[in-house]
């Protein structure tokens, strides 16, 4: 069977690094292009979710930004407002840009086809997506991280919850297999 994805699906998370060094040598037709990957980077949230936030949804605080994205996509639970250290990579350039739109307009203004081009003009290999996973994998692979904690952030079922766990899952048995051969070779 053929992919629809040109590059294949990638199933596996990107290390922060990679995506900094992906991002910043992007080529962008608007400034908030840049905006709305960082937040779908950190959100987690699926590409209609993100661009159908509007400004009033955000609040700005001084050391956070605050999120009520309300009712989930695909039947997934209302989440409470997401929270984000102003500390971490990328916020501080969202809040600017937040800062540039009306009250009561669309963060992003785009519609779905928009923003899965906006995401393929940078990241070749990738999709909207592809985002979400990184980050609920991320997640996962964190110590101190359950999954009620991702269940509660991404408002999703445990069920969907364990099926990205087994990315986690199969990455850490790779590596473990990897380790065993250097030690034996």
């Amino acid at each position: 069977m053929v992919s629809k994805y040109k590059y294949g699906k990638r199933i596996w998370a990107m290390p922060h690094e990679e995506f900094t060094k992906q991002l910043d040598k992007g080529r962008y037709v608007r400034a908030e292009h840049k905006t709305l990957i960082m937040f779908l980077y950190w959100s987690a949230l699926r590409i209609m979710e993100a661009l159908e936030l509007r400004r009033a949804q955000f609040k700005v605080l001084e050391t956070m930004l605050i999120v009520d994205v309300g009712q989930r996509e695909k039947h997934s639970k209302t989440t409470p407002p997401l929270e984000f250290p102003r500390s971490l990579p990328f916020i501080d350039d969202i809040v600017r840009h937040l800062y540039r739109v009306r009250t009561g307009r669309r963060v992003w203004a785009y519609s779905r086809s928009t923003g899965y081009r906006i995401v393929k003009r940078v990241f070749k290999k990738e999709y909207p997506h592809f985002f979400r996973l990184n980050r609920i994998t991320n997640l996962l692979a964190t110590p101190g991280i359950t999954i009620a904690d991702v269940r509660t952030f991404t408002g999703l079922t445990v069920a969907s919850i364990e099926s990205y766990a087994g990315f986690v899952t199969a990455k850490r048995i790779g590596e473990l297999h990897k380790k065993s051969t250097e030690v034996t070779n």
